[in-house]
């Protein structure tokens, strides 16, 4: 009695496999490529997986959803430009190496996007997908209208927007500026020397070291700022406080009694030599060691 229903089944399974094969596509392409040429990345949903290595080529493998042939490689002199086509693929699950010290330019809707190992400059922008990037790009601009951002690098330039997502900052960057709207920022780094964070309503967490040459800016309207510092940083910090609470554990802060309004502290560190700013409307302010 049970070998008609398996029949039925196998039978049914089989119909079915060429629909599957034609609703999911392989793709599997390698071209040669500038070693420090420019590479342009296309692709509207799905994910998005870049890894610098030394060849002088670019790999593209993954799947795509839809229908034709939607994942174009072209080569063009220094230039290279992977893209899919909007109207022929739904979802497209890319993995591209490319040479480690390209730049890199990434475009995508809702895919998420990932990249190591690139040396070179890497712009990235989403609409609604999260970006992770690791490894020591020479600069890095990261935006992203919905989803989180995540960085763990070593760079001399950092440029990071959200709008109402998360945005976790670590590793060493000489020159930073994060902004978000609603998101929490995170910074965990070795020194900064130059840097700006900004948060209108999410909160700001900043944990390292400053070098004593840098100017330093943490603002919030309504999310609470809280930096934990070394206790042998040298720096002059300014904090400026509407109605949220200002507590330090590294010093004692001075009131200005000219203030208008609000309040507005100051507090020297070591010998003083960093400039550090913190301001917020209404959110707390504290002051910690690490």
């Amino acid at each position: 009695m049970r070998r008609p229903k398996l029949q039925f089944a196998l039978v049914l399974l089989l119909l079915m496999l060429p629909h599957v094969a034609r609703g999911q596509q392989r793709t599997d392409q390698v071209r040669p490529a500038s070693p420090v040429g420019a590479v342009r990345i296309q692709n509207l949903a799905g994910s998005v997986r870049v890894a610098g290595w030394d060849r002088d080529s670019i790999a593209v493998t993954g799947s795509v959803t839809g229908k034709g042939s939607p994942v174009q490689l072209h080569v063009a002199g220094a230039n290279a430009k992977v893209w899919v086509e909007e109207s022929a693929a739904a979802v497209a699950h890319l993995e591209i190496r490319v040479p480690a010290r390209a730049r890199v330019w990434i475009r995508t809707g809702e895919a998420d996007v990932s990249v190591t190992g690139v040396r070179g400059g890497v712009d990235v922008t989403t609409v609604s997908g999260s970006i992770d990037v690791r490894g020591q790009p020479s600069e890095l601009y990261a935006e992203s209208m919905g989803g989180p951002v995540a960085v763990e690098v070593d760079t001399r330039l950092l440029r990071v927007r959200t709008a109402g997502s998360d945005i976790t900052i670590s590793g060493r960057v000489a020159d930073a500026e994060a902004y978000t709207v609603s998101g929490l920022i995170t910074i965990t780094n070795k020194q900064v020397e130059r840097g700006r964070f900004e948060s209108v309503d999410g909160g700001i967490r900043y944990r390292g070291g400053i070098a004593r040459t840098s100017s330093v800016e943490f603002v919030s309207h309504a999310g609470d700022i809280e930096l934990a510092l070394p206790a042998s940083l040298d720096a002059d910090v300014r904090i400026s406080s509407f109605q949220g609470t200002v507590k330090s554990e590294l010093g004692k802060l001075v009131r200005s009694p000219a203030a208008s309004t609000g309040a507005e502290y100051t507090l020297t560190l070591g010998g003083g030599g960093a400039e550090v700013i913190i301001r917020t409307f209404k959110g707390a302010v504290r002051l910690r060691p690490m």
